[in-house]
């Protein structure tokens, strides 16, 4: 996203073939930076290990953090 406009969305497999194709789509994008791109997500056991495993082997900026802790951080949520 930049500011509230999303500019990419996709749903991939989780194996080292689906990241690493998504991560070339994002890399494709005119106003995409990896190296200004932070990858936050939660920590979900053994689902993020192959995601974490690219990340950390492309040098990625990358957070990992509890399910409460990033459910807390997006403040107030409506659901509609």
């Amino acid at each position: 996203m930049v500011g509230r406009k999303l500019l990419f969305h996709k749903e991939i497999k989780n194996n080292a073939a689906g990241i690493l194709g998504f991560i070339n789509e994002i890399k494709s994008i005119d106003m995409f930076s990896m190296l200004k791109a932070v990858f936050r997500m939660e920590q979900t056991g053994i689902y993020s290990i192959h995601l974490l495993h690219i990340l950390k082997k492309i040098k990625a900026n990358m957070v990992l953090e509890d399910a409460l802790q990033n459910r807390s951080s997006l403040g107030k949520l409506r659901v509609i």
